[in-house]
Formats: C-alpha cells, sequence, structure tokens
C-alpha cells in the first residue's frame, strides 16, 4: 500500500515517462493564482522552455483518498486548476470517481486519471507488466559487496602502496585506439557480467521468495587493458569480482500500479513500485508510447517528506535491477 507521497511521487514519474525528454516536470510547484493573487501550490506542473521563456504546458492534481472524489472535491480542484492558468489541467485519483464527479470535470474540460492496482481486467492493457495471474517481480541486488580487484599481467612484486582501484586504465575501443578511463568503470562492468552469470544458476522461482549465493569469480577481458604505474605500463589479465548476490521475489499484484483514463479505456503509463533491500522505492515506469521501461528511485528522504513542495524529478539512471517473472496462466 502506497502512502499519499509515495501516489504523488508515484504519478509524478509516471507522467515523466509518459512526455517527452525536453519536458520539464516539478512536485509541489508554486504557482500563481490569478483571481487570489497569492500562490498556490499544484502537485505536478509541466513546463517547456522554448525560445521566450518557461511555457507551461499542463497542471496535475493528484489525490490518494480512501473514497471516490465526489463533486465537490472536484469541483474545488476545477476552479483551482483554471485560477493558476494550468495549461491543460487533469486530476489524478488513487480511489476513483463519483459518477456526478465526472460529469462536474467533463463539463470543464478536465481530464480524470485513475491511479489503479494490478486486475485481472487490466489484462488486456499491451504492456510487458501485465500478466494473469500477475507476474513476479524480481529485486537483484549485492547482500554483499561487490568487491572487485584487478590483476595485472606480471610476475613482478608490485609496491606494497598499490591500490589497484585507483588504477589509471587504458581501454581498447572498437576501432583499435585506446581510451583514458578510471578503474571504476573496468570494476564495475565486471560486476554486472558476475552477476549476469551466477544468476543463470538461480533456481526458477513460481512464488515469491529469496534465494542468495556467494560469488567468486574471474571475469576475462574481450579488450585489451593498460595500467599506468610509476615507470612501467602493465597488461590487465582479468577482474576478480566477490561478493554476495541476490533475488528477492515479489508479488506483482502488490507493487504493479497503472495510470489510465478514469474509466480503464486507455493506458497512459504503467509501473511497478517495489521496496528494496535497501529501504528505497524502485519504480520501473513503462511509455507505452516508446515501449521503454525506465527505472526511477526513491530514496527513505524522498518518500518520508512532509511536504512535498518545489521537487524537480531527474530522469534517472539505472540503480536497482528488477527481473520480470512470467507465471503460467491460470
Amino acid at each position: 500500500m502506497l502512502t499519499p507521497n509515495e501516489v504523488h511521487l508515484v504519478v509524478g514519474i509516471l507522467t515523466m515517462a509518459s512526455t517527452d525528454q525536453d519536458v520539464e516536470i516539478e512536485l509541489g510547484s508554486q504557482v500563481m493564482d490569478q483571481a487570489a493573487g497569492t500562490t498556490r501550490d499544484v502537485d505536478i506542473m509541466l513546463r517547456y522552455q522554448s525560445p521566450t521563456g518557461p511555457r507551461v504546458i499542463a497542471g496535475i492534481e493528484v489525490k490518494a483518498h480512501t473514497r471516490p472524489l465526489d463533486i465537490e472535491h472536484v469541483e474545488q480542484l476545477v476552479i483551482k486548476l483554471s485560477d493558476v492558468r494550468a495549461g491543460t489541467p487533469s486530476i489524478v485519483s488513487a480511489s476513483g470517481y463519483t459518477p456526478a464527479a465526472v460529469k462536474k470535470a467533463a463539463a470543464h474540460r478536465v481530464e480524470l486519471l485513475s491511479l489503479v492496482g494490478w486486475n485481472a481486467a487490466l489484462e488486456r492493457i499491451d504492456t510487458p507488466l501485465r500478466g494473469n495471474p500477475a507476474p513476479l517481480l524480481g529485486d537483484l541486488h549485492w547482500s554483499e559487496g561487490p568487491h572487485a580487484h584487478i590483476e595485472l599481467d606480471t610476475q613482478d612484486a608490485l609496491p606494497t602502496d598499490t591500490n589497484t582501484a585507483a588504477l589509471e586504465l587504458w581501454i581498447e575501443e572498437h576501432d583499435g585506439t585506446f581510451s583514458r578511463r578510471p578503474a571504476e568503470v573496468l570494476t564495475r562492468q565486471a560486476a554486472k557480467v558476475a552477476a549476469d552469470n551466477v544468476l543463470k544458476s538461480f533456481p526458477a522461482v513460481t512464488t515469491p521468495a529469496t534465494h542468495e549465493q556467494a560469488l567468486v569469480e574471474r571475469v576475462s577481458l574481450r579488450n585489451q587493458v593498460r595500467a599506468i604505474l610509476p615507470g612501467r605500463t602493465y597488461r590487465v589479465k582479468y577482474v576478480r569480482v566477490t561478493g554476495r548476490f541476490a533475488q528477492t521475489v515479489t508479488d506483482g499484484a502488490d507493487t504493479l500500479r497503472y495510470l489510465v483514463r478514469h474509466d480503464g479505456s486507455a493506458l497512459v503509463a504503467a509501473c511497478c513500485a517495489m521496496a528494496m533491500s535497501d529501504g528505497t522505492l524502485t519504480v520501473l515506469a513503462y511509455d507505452h508510447r516508446t515501449r521503454v521501461v525506465t527505472p526511477h528511485t526513491l530514496t527513505i528522504a524522498d518518500r518520508s517528506r512532509t511536504k512535498i513542495k518545489g521537487v524537480p524529478l531527474v530522469r534517472q539512471t539505472e540503480q536497482h535491477r528488477v527481473n520480470l517473472i512470467p507465471r503460467p496462466q491460470s
């Protein structure tokens, strides 16, 4: 069950996943209310940097009530979105709407969206985040490590103060030239290869479970890599990776969320929001236009904010890996 703050954050991420790269998204925007002459808080604002300055594209209000939003709630939000001139206005509810609220929004041309959990009726939606029963979702993570050590091709004793993790490396590119890289680039890639290899030996899963395995692996290099030490250059033989790698599998029925039109007629975006082993919340957001699944990570600090105000969303790179595991049809 997502908290109201988490619903706000997840809807922001889903909005970002379904908009173009050059659209800026801010949560808790302070916007001038033209009727009242004061600033108001709008849950999500979408802006585009045009040649003449920032231009508001849309404003979104997000509500995580326990009951459907009624006509009074929607009427208040309609007036607010109109007075702050929020571009194309819309409302997202995690609890649905009453029939009268739907009519009120339609009369004022405000789009109504719903954030819904997995259910069998959503099987018709064309997304990787689908299945009946719901797919299992595996959080792939290092429970210990990874520890990576660069092994050099030498019989000589290296200086006692040599730190292979801080070596300066020259790595061969596809065209045969060499580029200077920090050792971290090589060790990070080696850890990923080692994790992929050990994952192949994990048992097949059909129910939520956790599997963990110790790992000691020599990762061979496809390209030439040279390490530069004072007065001499060495060839890198391989990278030795150690640690413990784990997969924690959860039921997608508990984690999947879909942003749909209020009547369920069309998908806007889909995601799974998974609580990870380190307390973060990883959100896999699916854009139905590009058919791309993008990971976003919310820290404990993000999730525990008492007030989300003036928070720009940043398109993130992958930090957690999640494995989608389909289950046999019921």
